[in-house]
């Protein structure tokens, strides 16, 4: 027999149960929201989502793959060995499927006795929160449950029943994916690759029921190793039922026995053969329910499309796109009555093609495209795009561009151009300035309608930026071109990318001069990329094939990729005429600015760096990249370059490691006036600032840790262009600033600049600065940098050699530092006095030294004595502390550097420190300790009046910890009256959230007699 309790309040609890009862506390408790996150393998648990039958769902992070997750966790004690095994059936289970509209499994493994299933982190809500949100119409929800039945269907396939599906067990994802879910019922229909495992043994015993009765097929009620994929077929059945009627179709078991079905609801618009398809899919016998999933699904399209599917579709959400089209066949039928065969005839073969290729976008697109070909059905394929926009509306996919469409072809069908419109309005993707400006224009009488007035307020998408002369230039272009009025509408509200998809869909079926003069029209309205898959079609035909190549070097040339440009640029120099002039003179420029190149090696010593922030940089031990911790303003790195093109090209590529809100890391050009580009965070975003264009990356929880080529473009000729690369060189953002004035070669500043919104999170990494189209200035850098570099790359015995003798106060403030680490702590102490005595300034420099050196501090109190170091780093610490969300690296900082100081501390800053080791042990959970701290910084607050408003805050904080303790011991009394083991995790768990507001409700008077009243008893 197994010793161990099964009852958790009858023994001590694991290590990983406690830790989670410690974090809950810690949360609720202390508002503590920076805890380190419990750790489970890999994965790391940030919050319970969700919890069933089987275990507990936390949302977690895995930080190999650096994606969120959901965990499911079951301990083997608490739920037996039958659970266990149920958990572990799950997990086989669904790894054996791989489907869009079943949840994916990523792993399944077992840590300190608890066994786990990592697996794809769905956000949205369950199919029933998704039916109760809003009135649903029969096509929705139909098209919803198709997906479901999807799901089955591929479950069944790899021999796999569900055993439990209800609307509970499906979620409905953000993106509008159905995905079924827990199939920790789940036991396997056949023997799978030979290996009969634990999937074939079924866990239920005689007379126990699993799963839930009203959605279970009848002879699964009466035994439960009878489930099979007829019986999921019967529970598919009630869930389609529900979901459409509003109510479930038998009234109780015995009605499902005997096969009593409910009439259905007076006044429904769920179309009659529908019940019919349900009705056979709910018999009592299975024998007589359909042969298979896949044949009901069919006959459930067929009901509501009201003819038979050509054949098996496997796209859950193609069933409303065949309704819409096979109905807009009988409209324009009737529209067209000399046109109608010809019509229903492509209208149908375009249904079929894009039944095989629903889940293709692009593919889709083409079949469409194609209706164009003939401008006397303009008219249809406007209206065929319509549908087709339906379509994707109705499955939760953006509709953006197929609406465009449908506006751009509707040229002169006000009905269809106006329909377009709304559905643009309609689409979540679509910004809903650019938008309102267009139905503004084109159709101002739609704006009073309710689903025009509601435009969402969506965010401004992050790509490229235009500033106002940039769109009149792009439209001006497209009117020399005679583009349709509609494409050029799109153009001159900012909508770029749909005005490029139309244009390009009528160009492929307009005269060869007409398609030429579009394309090139086409190349500045889309993003780099883009352009030149465009050019290369354009370059396949022969008429346009030479200036096609010409522009393809221009595009190349402007997005900064010159070397490219070059290889691109070598076949057009042997063409004649014009365009082998042209590229004549495009090489002789490119040599110039590639000829010219420096790469910045990242190890300091001997390069030619002219100004160093070594407080701020930290080189790492291979040499590969370069730190940058604690930025404040200053120049981190600079030197002098020499520029000897018209054009410059800097790159650094960074990695944000820690951005706080307000921190930025800069990249500057200068002469007589600066070009920048640089990397920030506000709002909780990543963003971009490019002269006064500030453009989102991205949000800063995704961003964070990947590594980005920052691009400062600068043309001596006037223009700044900014970007940001990912790793694989693709442009994700770009912006524009214009310049004043022109450069020409000569003298030019490169700098590295930072600003910390917070100093304790504010780190970036530089593995690469490269700047093309100049030269590095010589190659010797002055004593005081060779000193720096030799500081920053953690040589503090050559470093300090090599500062003997300088004269500044900055050179004596480095060389006790240098001092300082190689422990000659009397030699430092003369240097250090002298240059704070030099230079007041030089205090900052020497708190980020302090912030961003961890092994400095004990020196420091060495050579300034224990009352001016105290009030050293107190001033270090006094922003960071005063922040409401603590980063567990403060936490820690702060903890080791007022170590030792309840007892012995009597500086004037004393107040401040206690208080702020104070709130660090809160933080960690030592409430005990945290009152000590408190109660003596009480005590050490100064009596002027800045001291008592410091003693009002102390005070309150105390006065919540002290709650907390006597909460707490209240509780274990109460457990111990009761014969209730206490355990430490049982009590924290016990303790009520005691709110800051509650406490400063009834906040004392500071008073002497309250001082003494709130020190520990000894």
């Amino acid at each position: 027999m197994d010793p161990r309790p099964t009852d958790p309040r009858a023994g001590a609890l694991t290590d990983l149960e406690a830790k989670l009862l410690a974090a809950a506390v810690g949360k609720r408790l202390f508002k503590n929201s920076v805890t380190e996150p419990v750790a489970l393998g890999r994965y790391r648990l940030i919050e319970k989502i969700g919890r069933g039958g089987m275990g507990v769902v936390f949302r977690a992070h895995d930080p190999q793959l650096r994606r969120d997750v959901a965990v499911k966790l079951l301990h083997a004690d608490r739920g037996g060995r039958e659970q266990h095994a149920r958990l572990r059936r799950e997990a086989l289970a669904l790894g054996r499927l791989s489907h869009p509209n079943v949840v994916q499994v990523f792993e399944v493994g077992e840590v300190d006795e608890h066994m786990f299933v990592a697996m794809e982190l769905v956000r949205g809500s369950t199919l029933r929160a998704w039916l109760a949100d809003r009135p649903r119409s029969v096509a929705e929800v139909v098209a919803m449950v198709l997906q479901v039945g999807r799901g089955l269907a591929a479950a069944h396939a790899a021999g796999i029943v569900h055993r439990d599906l209800k609307p509970d067990n499906v979620l409905v994802g953000e993106d509008g994916r159905a995905r079924v879910v827990d199939f920790g019922l789940a036991r396997a229909a056949v023997v799978v690759d030979g290996a009969a495992g634990s999937l074939e043994v079924p866990l239920t015993k005689t007379g126990a029921l699993l799963g839930t009765p009203a959605f279970m097929a009848p002879e699964q009620v009466r035994d439960p190793t009878r489930a099979d994929a007829r019986a999921d077929q019967f529970s598919y059945c009630v869930l389609v039922y529900e979901a459409l009627y509003g109510e479930r179709p038998f009234a109780d078991v015995a009605a499902a026995e005997a096969g009593a079905m409910r009439a259905a609801p007076a006044g429904t618009s769920v179309p009659t053969a529908v019940r019919g398809v349900l009705a056979r899919g709910l018999m009592a016998d299975p024998a007589r329910r359909w042969g298979s999933i896949d044949e009901l699904l069919v006959a459930l399209e067929e009901a509501v499309v009201g003819e038979r599917a050509p054949r098996r579709i496997r796209w859950p959400w193609i069933a409303g796109g065949v309704m819409v089209f096979c109905t807009l066949v009988v409209v324009l039928g009737w529209q067209a009555r000399g046109q109608a065969a010809r019509q229903e005839e492509r209208l149908a073969g375009a249904v079929r093609r894009l039944t095989a290729m629903i889940d293709d976008p692009v593919a889709a697109e083409r079949v469409l495209a194609s209706m164009v070909e003939d401008m006397d059905d303009m008219r249809a394929a406007a209206s065929a795009w319509s549908s087709y926009a339906t379509s994707l509306a109705g499955a939760g996919r953006s509709s953006r561009s197929a609406w465009a469409h449908a506006f751009v072809l509707g040229h002169g069908e006000a009905a269809v151009q106006q329909d377009a419109l709304r559905g643009l309005a309609r689409d979540p993707g679509a910004d809903a300035a650019e938008v309102r400006a267009l139905i503004a224009e084109q159709a101002p009488e739609l704006l009073a309608e309710p689903e025009v007035a509601a435009l969402h307020t969506a965010s401004p998408r992050g790509d490229v930026v235009r500033d106002a002369a940039e769109v009149a230039e792009e439209v001006r272009a497209l009117e020399q071109a005679k583009a349709p009025p509609e494409v050029i509408a799109l153009a001159r509200v900012g909508l770029f990318d749909l005005a490029a998809s139309t244009l390009r869909t009528l160009a492929d079926h307009a005269d060869p001069s007409t398609r030429r003069t579009w394309l090139f029209a086409l190349v500045p309205l889309v993003d780099e990329e883009q352009a030149l898959v465009l050019l290369a079609a354009a370059a396949a035909e022969p008429a346009l094939q030479d200036d096609a190549a010409l522009q393809t070097v221009q595009q190349l040339l402007a997005d900064g990729r010159l070397a490219e440009a070059r290889t691109s640029l070598t076949p057009l120099l042997e063409l004649p005429g014009e365009v082998g002039q042209r590229a004549d003179a495009l090489q002789e420029r490119l040599t110039t600015i590639l000829d010219a190149r420096v790469e910045v090696p990242l190890r300091f010593v001997g390069a030619p760096w002219t100004e160093l922030e070594p407080s701020l940089l930290r080189g790492d031990p291979t040499g590969q990249a370069l730190g940058v911790d604690g930025m404040d303003g200053a120049t981190i790195a600079a030197w002098s370059l020499e520029l000897v093109a018209d054009r410059a090209i800097v790159e650094v590529d960074v990695t944000p490691r820690c951005l706080a809100a307000g921190s930025s890391f800069v990249v500057r050009a200068s002469r007589d006036e600066a070009a920048e580009v640089g990397l920030g965070v506000a709002d909780g975003r990543l963003r971009m600032r490019c002269g006064e264009e500030v453009v989102t990356v991205g949000e800063i929880a995704e961003e964070a840790r990947q590594r980005r080529t920052l691009q400062l473009d600068v043309d001596g000729r006037g223009g700044v262009t900014c970007r940001v690369r990912d790793p694989q060189g693709r442009t994700t953002v770009r912006a524009q600033a214009e310049r004043a004035g022109v450069w020409t070669p000569g003298p030019l500043r490169l700098e590295l600049r930072g600003d910390a919104g917070d100093p304790a999170c504010a780190h970036v990494e530089v593995s690469r600065v490269a700047v093309i189209g100049a030269r590095a200035v010589g190659g010797e850098t002055t004593a005081l940098a060779r000193a720096g570099a030799l500081l920053v790359d953690d040589d503090p015995h050559a470093a300090a050699l090599a500062l003997e003798g300088l004269a500044g106060a900055r050179a004596r403030l480095w060389q006790a530092v240098a001092l300082g680490r190689v422990g000659r702590w009397q030699d430092g102490a003369l240097q250090l006095q002298q240059a704070l005595a030099g230079d007041a300034g030089l205090e900052a420099e020497l708190r980020r030294f302090v912030r961003v050196d961890e092994g400095l501090a004990p020196a420091l109190r060495q050579m300034l004595g224990e009352r001016a170091y105290l009030g050293l780093i107190a001033r270090t610490w006094e922003t960071a502390v005063a922040a409401e969300v603590w980063s567990p690296a403060l936490v820690r900082r702060v903890l080791r550097d007022t170590g030792g100081l309840v007892t012995r501390c009597e500086a004037e800053v004393c107040a401040s420190l206690l208080r702020a080791r104070g709130r660090a042990l809160v933080q960690v959970n030592e409430p005990a300790a945290a009152q000590q701290a408190l109660a003596a910084a009480l005590a050490a607050a100064p009596a002027d009046a800045a001291g008592r408003a410091l003693a009002s805050q102390i005070l309150v904080e105390l006065t919540l910890v002290k709650a907390a303790i006597a909460e707490a011991e209240r509780v274990k009394v109460e457990q111990a009256k009761a014969g209730v083991e206490v355990t430490k995790p049982a009590v924290e768990a016990a303790r009520p959230e005691v709110t800051k507001a509650a406490v400063e409700a009834a906040r004392p008077e500071v008073t002497k007699a309250a001082v003494e009243a709130a020190k520990p008893v000894e």
